[in-house]
């Protein structure tokens, strides 16, 4: 069984707020604030990305296995409109030789798909995130604190750069997200922290005993072979090596 996507979002943002934000803070000298900050606006917009990249092919798998051909007229008829507008703009601005093929997933915003998700009924959201438990309202309200984020400062990017604070508020909300959806394989990924000494312990430790006791799948934890997929793809995202 393959790691949930949202437990890779959760470690990269734990990455972020325990490894490259204190770096930023050092002001030690140029070179190396210059290094953490290019580290740390890298590291934010690749979390970004891949949240939003997970999330349409979340919805994607889900619409195509329920709606069959007719996946992309099931969606809101807004979400529809503004991705045909969208794929109509970039078309006769490059070319359709130059385009994605439409209808297709990426042409939706990262608001397009928070509004899918938003319409599923509760038992449609689990089964479209593989979720454990029903944590709908929750994950929407993370999801536009994120979608904030993503829209203020890269999106539309502002003449000054995230302060720390922001940067923390984020990383908090893509760590509550698999406490969320995967509340069971986030408490073994926080192990992993801990195992990598990224995290600190007493935080790590709080994170656990703040798992909903329902949340738990029939053996209560992650399967050998999803953890030991989260333990090889930690490791070749940030090159650390098994402790013996």
């Amino acid at each position: 069984m393959p790691v949930h996507a949202s437990v890779k979002w959760g470690v990269s943002a734990a990455v972020v707020a325990d490894h490259w934000l204190p770096r930023r803070d050092l002001g030690r000298s140029r070179l190396i604030d210059g290094v953490a900050e290019g580290m740390l606006v890298l590291s934010v917009m690749e979390l970004i990305e891949r949240i939003e990249m997970d999330l349409k092919t979340f919805v994607s798998r889900y619409l195509r296995r329920t709606a069959g051909q007719f996946w992309w007229s099931s969606m809101p008829s807004a979400v529809v409109r503004s991705a045909e507008a969208r794929h109509k703009w970039s078309a006769a601005a490059l070319g359709h030789r130059h385009v994605a093929r439409f209808p297709d997933v990426c042409w939706l915003t990262m608001g397009d798909v928070a509004r899918v998700l938003r319409e599923l009924d509760a038992t449609s959201w689990r089964k479209c995130l593989n979720a454990e438990v029903d944590g709908q309202y929750a994950f929407n309200r993370e999801l536009l604190r994120i979608k904030a984020f993503r829209d203020y400062y890269i999106a539309h990017p502002k003449p000054r750069k995230t302060t720390s604070a922001s940067l923390r508020s984020l990383c908090a909300s893509c760590c509550r997200m698999p406490r969320i959806i995967c509340p069971s394989d986030w408490s073994q990924a926080i192990e992993v922290l801990i195992e990598r000494r990224n995290v600190d312990l007493v935080v790590a430790r709080a994170a656990i005993a703040d798992r909903p006791p329902h949340g738990l799948r029939e053996d209560g934890k992650m399967t050998k072979d999803a953890y030991t997929a989260l333990l090889k793809w930690w490791d070749d995202m940030y090159g650390y090596g098994v402790r013996a």
